[in-house]
């Protein structure tokens, strides 16, 4: 078979031509220090990024998978804590942020103003970063709570799959 014959025998060509492309949104985290900080330079991370990416269309329900850059502020990043409805990274902080006392939340999706849940929460202490993604109070279209379907780390960063029946 002539390899340009090749790609319509195994993709439609529907979907060649009209599948949307697959673009990963980007989640910005703006630092709010704490009003009482540890002694000594509270120099802390101004933002964190994340990414989520929705999967394609599946009958009955909906994924995303994401990650977070917290390799960017933080070395040796592993599990703190799995539950059923979420979970925590935890990180050492590098040098310049080793005083932060803090939090940080979802500000902006794609540069637009994020006002909803903030399902995922950052938090700085003790030379720690924190990175929690959480289904508490998160409904589906079914008003069932979401589920964490996956959680690894991937060169050096959280990477979870997340979801709900629609």
């Amino acid at each position: 078979m002539k390899p340009s014959l090749l790609c319509c025998a195994l993709f439609p060509l529907s979907l060649l031509l009209f599948s949307p492309p697959v673009l990963a949104r980007t989640i910005a985290f703006e630092t709010l220090p704490a009003l009482t900080r540890q002694s000594g330079d509270p120099n802390c991370p101004p933002t964190v990024i994340a990414y989520e990416t929705n999967l394609p269309y599946q009958e009955g329900g909906y994924a995303l998978n994401g990650t977070a850059n917290l390799t960017a502020i933080a070395t040796n990043i592993r599990f703190a804590e799995s539950r059923p409805f979420s979970v925590t990274w935890t990180g050492t902080l590098k040098p310049a942020y080793r005083n932060c006392l803090g939090t940080a939340r979802m500000t902006t999706v794609d540069g637009e103003a994020y006002q909803d849940h903030s399902y995922m929460r950052v938090w700085y202490e003790g030379g720690q970063v924190y990175f929690t993604l959480d289904m508490t109070g998160n409904r589906d279209p079914n008003n069932y709570t979401t589920s964490i379907l996956f959680q690894t780390i991937l060169n050096g960063n959280p990477r979870w799959r997340w979801g709900g029946s629609d």
